[in-house]
């Protein structure tokens, strides 16, 4: 008891609680979707490197396997489409290519790559 009279108690009022629980709520509301748009975008550059990786490798095996090498496609997340061209993608052994252009595509973000037929090279277009 204080000098008072008044009983002092520790603790929140139901308004403090609920304008608490109102911020938090927003915050919330702001937050999460960035981070989920966030975290789609890295998906979707984790499955462009793959293919990019792929290409490469399947590049390199040619060359060192002096054998002709088709590209396969890993398995992409279910949200990411991949567009082959309708022959494919075949390394050579002196390492040029059939050529061609692989689109990946996940909402709004879309990637084209590129492949060479003369020289064999990987490139990113816009």
């Amino acid at each position: 008891m204080s000098a008072t009279g008044r009983i002092d108690e520790a603790g929140f009022t139901l308004i403090e609680m609920l304008v608490v629980l109102a911020v938090l709520a927003m915050v919330g509301g702001i937050a999460f979707p960035a981070i989920d748009r966030a975290l789609s975008a890295r998906q979707f550059q984790l499955a462009a490197g793959e293919i990019e990786a792929g290409l490469h490798q399947a590049r390199a095996s040619a060359i060192a396997g002096d054998a002709v090498t088709p590209f396969q496609p890993g398995k992409a997340a279910a949200d990411i489409a991949i567009d082959l061209p309708r022959a494919g993608i075949v390394f050579y052994p002196d390492g040029s290519a059939n050529g061609g252009a692989i689109m990946l595509a996940s909402g709004a973000r879309r990637l084209r790559l590129v492949v060479d037929a003369a020289t064999g090279q990987i490139g990113k277009a816009p």
